[in-house]
């Protein structure tokens, strides 16, 4: 019995090489320079083509949105925090003007983070204290001195903006301002007083 050595041996012996192997070393200099000029330009390439695609917004890369803050109209750039939130941009600044974030509940009971869009609507109604001691309330387009209207830094008021009326419980000190509001009538609505 023959073994594989010979089995190989034997069927590989029969062989032979047209032409002869030639071993030889080449220097792989010109192809690596080449190598390295093609991926520095690609890469050049890619760079300044996600410029471009982020500049012109190409994909939505940033989410800009129209809403109302103080009072007024703006157009902002919103860019998602880490975690659940944004910070909001006014054309031209580098330091956002603005940030929040939060949640809400699908159908389900999950989480589910709030768009951009609902975090500036939800700024859109506001109370400042203003330097000169005014006490401003901003309800989108709406802007009203409420200074008159507080009483030992608490007021509730009833604001009606383009159809909507929204019942204001406020509360005003030296260093902060808070506030709650209701689409519906409150249980104790002969305390608030309608402002104009």
């Amino acid at each position: 019995m023959k073994t594989n050595k010979q089995k190989y041996k034997e069927t590989f012996s029969s062989l032979t090489c047209i032409e002869p192997i030639v071993m030889e070393e080449r220097k792989m200099q010109k192809q690596n320079k080449f190598s390295m000029a093609f991926t520095v330009c690609a890469l050049i390439l890619v760079l300044s083509g996600g410029t471009i695609c982020y500049a012109n917004d190409i994909g939505g890369i940033k989410t800009i949105i129209n809403g109302w803050f103080h009072g007024e109209k703006i157009q902002v750039n919103a860019v998602k925090k880490d975690g659940i939130g944004y910070d909001f941009y006014k054309d031209g600044e580098e330091e956002p003007f603005m940030g929040g974030g939060g949640v809400t509940y699908d159908e389900f009971g999950n989480e589910v983070p709030l768009s951009a869009e609902d975090v500036l609507e939800n700024s859109s109604k506001v109370i400042e204290k203003q330097a000169d001691g005014k006490v401003v309330l901003y309800d989108h387009d709406l802007s009203i001195d409420i200074t008159d209207y507080l009483k030992d830094g608490k007021a509730k008021l009833i604001v009606v903006n383009h159809g909507t009326t929204t019942y204001w419980n406020i509360e005003v000190d030296d260093y902060s301002t808070s506030f709650s509001t209701y689409l519906e009538e409150p249980d104790d609505v002969d305390e608030y007083v309608a402002v104009q």
